[in-house]
């Protein structure tokens, strides 16, 4: 196999279409009737973000593009970032305090990027991560990358 795609969920995708559709006019319905807190505003921009990035995001959903050399994430509102497996020492899912999960990426000594994402990634403990929400479980998706990370290094 020359590469292979895994692409976001869609109907994910419109989960969140939905809540910023339901968000972002109650906060719009709280505001005319003058009721207006920081609370309100902040939660009328949420709303309006998740439509935003959720109608991005079903035009140009996000795809992990695997092949022998690393892999690329991106699509919607993320030009790609390319990942060289020669960079990667191991692929896993990490259990979030709060209780949410991301694959988690362990760098090889002296090989990870300095930039925001990763220095995100770094203050929660990891090297970088990578969401949820493909049409495989995180799981499923780590394992297929570890695969391909194995048999290239």
């Amino acid at each position: 196999m020359q590469s292979e795609t895994i692409s976001e969920s869609r109907w994910k995708v419109a989960v969140g279409l939905i809540a910023g559709l339901v968000i972002a006019p109650v906060c719009g319905l709280v505001l005319l009737a003058g009721m207006a807190g920081p609370a309100v505003w902040f939660g009328g921009a949420l709303g309006l973000a998740m439509i935003v990035l959720s109608v991005l995001t079903m035009i140009r959903p996000l795809r992990l593009v695997i092949d022998r050399q690393g892999f690329a994430y991106g699509g919607g509102w993320r030009e790609p970032k390319r990942y060289a497996w020669s960079d990667i020492e191991s692929v896993y899912v990490m259990q979030q305090r709060r209780g949410g999960k991301l694959i988690g990426l362990k760098y090889r000594e002296g090989r990870r990027p300095h930039d925001l994402v990763d220095d995100l990634g770094a203050a929660m403990g990891v090297d970088a991560t990578l969401p949820g929400g493909w049409t495989l479980s995180l799981e499923a998706v780590a394992a297929r990358l570890e695969a391909w990370r194995t048999g290239a290094v």
